[in-house]
């Protein structure tokens, strides 16, 4: 009853009780109800009461730990040092609950270690911060295993001496059991650490900068199998001196094991990336002392080249710079031996193929690339068995393709071998080359090449000609249509050419040559043109055969200027690093140098470059040229045997017409500096004196030259001067010139010497003079011509000349003039009272006058004098032509006939003599009178003996001999 009542009220609900204030007798409103509370679901309450339990037990491990931190630390550092053989610094120790929770961490700051030989003083490593983690349940035991490793901001110096001897062997090999700190290390954490390698004997040293490298796996088991995954930074890679990285982003993802028993590395699997660079690899390291060994496989199937070639240090990559690479190539390689010892062997094989090169500059193509091959570097044999092999070598280009193979063995002393053939047009091989880029080249260009030769070194500069003994070379070359346009200058043909080479000499068929109008047909024979080619500083030897109609030097001046241009260019650098960049120069000093430059071939110091053909070249051509144009002059049939040696062409045997004359012998022409030393030595025959003259700029004469001199010369010629290709002229202190000449139909016009005689003698007569045939050794030296004394046979006069003229016009002459020819008859009487009363009377029966006059000064004031002592001198000299005409007129009127007439011409000296007359006795009369035998009895009957008068002596006396001979004296 009372269960069914509990049930029904919590059914229906319970009624209030009766309120007996309310008056109404109505029910009152039932009281409201307590709501309960909602509860959460059991799931998040069973989290909450872990959440709340883990708290707790959080917060009982740190307040343990707290109170045990001392003791903790104590125990982890005495069991780190218990384990050290070398000393360790530390700055800080730190005990960390929750940077590593679950993991109680022991962090050590500023930890700097030594090496462990006394001899190394470079510290083995140092780190920002060393953390060891440990199990929170370990430490509750009182057992201190480290679980992780985690070290920052490191940089570790590991350095290997060779024979088992390093510095890093820091840690003791084997763990005491009684220790408490053991290491069972499931992971290893390196963040910015630099990890230095350096294997002193082997000369290997690499760096790498671990980002954020993390190992993984079972590292304290037997087996240490683990996972190597995180980002470095490749800072150096070197082996044996060659740099196989550098600078470089890696990401490494390799799967690595440890087999302690056998103490090796095993790689199983991995992949290597180095910027956008996969490689697949797998290989083992043995660290056993006893045999210590590495192997590693790297491989890619398909890698782009300019990747790879990324991958290259800058100074390998500079060779690659000026093209741009498409394509794929798949290589294998391998590098494994010893890594104690240096260098470990390395093979390789590559096959690139669909490649295009691309001149960045041109944009000329090679396209369809394929090389194909295999390198191997020796190893331990050394580089004398290394070998490189290029098994296919194509490409095609717009106009044609190349192809042959390359082997290169023993890298000591190499072994080159070439063999390959090549159709194509040569502007596309220039400019995918990038030679000569001012220049441009036309033509088609085919031919067959083979080389074999074994060289003593891999450096060029240790070769020697002797080492191109053994040379096999053979092939064929030949060039159509080929043209060649240097900026500035004509273009230069060649409509066919064809060379063959052998090991020895390089000869080419007969080919013609066109420019500007010119034409040479040209053969050349060319030895020891390999040497040349590939060694610096060896000499250049050809024989040619030059024939043309006709060669025009200004042309090839032009390519003169074209080639100084260019190093011009080259030197500009240099020039502004010298400190004359901002310097004003005279724009006149600064063409005269431009002109020095054109002359001297490009070099303003006019001293060859070292290795330009024109320093190494010794060639001998024959010359057979018809018109060879000179900017000043035409030769015609020039021909000789020009031989050329650095700096000096002679020519031997050379016969060439100018100047309406022609001229045979031997020319020299030493280059040097800016300037060219010129040598004649030979024969001119009727050459025109005027057009000579003019060609040479008058010689640098003053005030004398072309306008003044004419006729025919013909004379020995030794000449040699100083010229200046820039100026154009001769030096004059340089000048020399001795010459046995004859002149014929020759002129003397306008020159100032003769026109002051001329106005000396009052008459315009001596300023146009011809004559017929002159005959003279003139030498000039030292800016003097030096004249001999010559007649001078004339239509306007007949004199005779002798002196000395500078090239500034300082003269001095001497002049016999017979002033009959000069003066008219009407004018005798009237310049006869000058003469007296100037010179005296100095004339014969005849009424012929002579003058010895001197004309001395610097023209145009000179001075014209009455040479005295001349006089004296020309009256001696003629004293001793009449006395030898004297004497052969006697022998031939008295010699044959005895005795009679000279009797009586002894009698009438004597009957002279004694009245008083002065005779002038020659010796031969003397010898005639002793010939008659009247000597002696002559001289006492006539008196002969008696004294001579010496009043006599004072005057001017004139005897006439029976054949009108005269007798001219002065007396002292």
């Amino acid at each position: 009853m009372d269960r069914e009542i509990l049930i029904t009220e919590a059914v229906l609900g319970k009624k209030a009780p009766f309120d007996a204030g309310n008056s109404s007798g109505q029910e009152q409103a039932p009281l409201p109800r307590k709501r309960r509370k909602k509860r959460l679901p059991w799931p998040f309450r069973i989290l909450f009461w872990m959440i709340g339990i883990l708290l707790f037990l959080s917060a009982a491990a740190s307040l343990y730990l707290y109170v045990q931190r001392d003791e903790i630390k104590r125990l982890i550092v005495d069991g780190v040092n218990s384990q050290l053989q070398s000393p360790v610094q530390v700055q800080d120790v730190q005990l960390g609950i929750w940077q590593h929770w679950p993991m109680v961490s022991v962090t050590f700051k500023e930890v700097r270690g030594s090496s462990t030989l006394e001899s190394d003083d470079e510290p083995l490593f140092y780190a920002q911060t060393l953390s060891l983690s440990f199990n929170l349940k370990d430490l509750y035991h009182k057992q201190y295993i480290v679980r992780e490793i985690v070290v920052s901001g490191g940089d570790f110096n590991l350095k290997h001496y060779g024979k088992g001897e390093n510095n890093y062997k820091i840690w003791k090999t084997r763990e005491n059991p009684d220790q408490n700190l053991r290491f069972q290390l499931r992971r290893i954490l390196f963040r910015n650490t630099l990890v230095r390698y350096r294997d002193l004997p082997a000369q290997h040293d690499f760096q790498v900068l671990f980002k954020n490298v993390t190992a993984r796996g079972e590292l304290y088991t037997k087996g240490q199998e683990f996972d190597l995954e995180g980002a470095v930074d490749v800072h150096s890679m070197k082996a044996g001196g060659f740099v196989f990285l550098a600078r470089k982003k890696a990401r490494l993802d390799i799967r690595l094991s440890n087999n302690q028993k056998s103490k090796e590395f095993v790689l199983d699997k991995g992949l290597v990336s180095i910027e956008d660079t996969k490689f697949g690899t797998r290989g083992l390291v043995r660290y056993g002392k006893k045999s210590p060994y590495l192997e590693f496989h790297f491989r890619s199937r398909s890698m782009q080249v300019d990747h790879a070639l990324s991958l290259l240090p800058a100074e390998s990559r500079k060779m690659f710079d000026a093209y741009r690479f498409k394509g794929n190539i798949a290589f294998e390689m391998e590098i494994k031996g010893d890594y104690t010892q240096s260098p470990l062997t390395l093979s390789a094989g590559f096959d690139y193929t669909q490649g295009v090169a691309m001149h960045r500059k041109s944009g000329i193509k090679a396209e369809n690339l394929h090389l194909k091959g295999t390198f191997r570097n020796g190893g331990r044999q050394g580089w004398s068995h290394s070998r490189l092999d290029l098994e296919k070598l194509e490409a095609t280009f717009p106009s044609g393709k190349l192809s042959g193979r390359f082997a290169l063995h023993d890298f000591q002393s190499p072994e080159v071998l070439y063999q390959g053939n090549l159709a194509l047009d040569i502007a596309d091989l220039q400019q995918f080359a990038g030679i000569w880029p001012d220049v441009r080249l036309q033509g088609r260009l085919q031919g067959n090449l083979y080389f074999r030769n074994r060289f003593p070194s891999m450096k060029p500069a240790q070769w020697k000609v002797e080492d191109f003994n053994g040379m096999e070379a053979k092939g064929d070359l030949e060039f159509r249509s080929l043209s060649l346009h240097w900026p500035g200058a004509d273009r230069l043909q060649v409509d066919s050419l064809h060379m063959d080479f052998d090991s020895k000499v390089l000869k080419t068929r007969p080919f013609v040559v066109k420019a500007s109008g010119n034409e040479m047909h040209l053969r050349l024979f060319t030895e020891n043109y390999m040497p040349y080619l590939m060694l610096p500083g060896q000499d250049l030897i050809l024989t040619a055969d030059l024939s043309s109609p006709e060669i025009d030097w200004t042309y090839w001046q032009a390519w003169f200027a074209a080639f100084s241009r260019r190093a011009q260019e080259s030197g500009k650098e240099k020039d502004s690093v010298s400190g004359d960049a901002g310097r004003k120069e005279d724009p006149e000093k600064r063409r005269m140098q431009a002109e020095d430059t054109v002359a001297t071939g490009g070099n303003p110091s006019g001293k060859p470059k070292r290795g330009s053909l024109r320093q190494h070249l010794y060639a001998d051509v024959r010359l057979d040229v018809d018109r060879f144009l000179l900017p000043r002059m035409v030769l015609s049939h020039v021909k000789g045997l020009m031989h050329y040696t650095p700096g000096h062409v002679r020519v031997e045997g050379l016969q060439v017409d100018a100047f309406q004359g022609s001229f045979s012998g031997r020319v020299e022409l030493g280059m040097e500096d800016s300037l060219w030393n010129v040598g004649l030595d030979g024969e001119l025959a009727s050459v025109d004196i005027g057009s000579c003259f003019k060609a040479f700029n008058d010689f640098g004469i003053k005030k004398f030259g072309y306008k003044n001199i004419g006729g025919s010369l013909s004379s020995a010629i030794d000449f040699s001067c100083i010229w200046n290709p820039a100026r154009k002229a001769v030096d004059p202190a340089s000048l020399y010139l001795k010459a046995d000449m004859v002149i014929k139909d020759g002129v003397l016009q306008d020159m100032e010497a003769l026109e002051k005689l001329s106005r000396f003698t009052g008459e315009n007569d001596l300023q146009l003079i011809h004559f017929a045939d002159l005959q003279n050794e003139i030498e000039i030296r030292d800016e003097w011509i030096q004249i001999p004394r010559m007649e001078i046979v004339s239509d306007a006069a007949n004199f005779s000349l002798s002196g000395l003229h500078s090239f500034d016009n300082e003269v001095y002459y001497e002049v016999d003039i017979a002033l009959s020819d000069l003066l008219s008859r009407n004018r005798k009487q009237r310049m006869k009272v000058k003469r007296e009363e100037e010179f005296g009377v100095v004339e014969e029966s005849n009424g012929r006058l002579r003058l010895p006059l001197e004309i001395k000064g610097v023209l145009p004031d000179v001075e014209i004098k009455y040479a005295f002592r001349k006089a004296k001198q020309g009256a001696k000299e003629r004293l001793r032509e009449q006395r030898q005409q004297m004497k052969e007129a006697f022998e031939a009127e008295y010699g044959k006939k005895g005795g009679g007439k000279d009797k009586s011409r002894l009698q009438d000296l004597q009957q002279r003599t004694e009245s008083g007359e002065f005779v002038i006795e020659a010796p031969e009369d003397a010898e005639m009178r002793r010939q008659v035998g009247q000597d002696s009895t002559l001289g006492k009957a006539s008196g002969l003996e008696k004294p001579v008068k010496r009043d006599t002596l004072k005057k001017k006396k004139k005897y006439n001999t029976e054949d009108d001979f005269r007798i001219e004296f002065e007396d002292d």
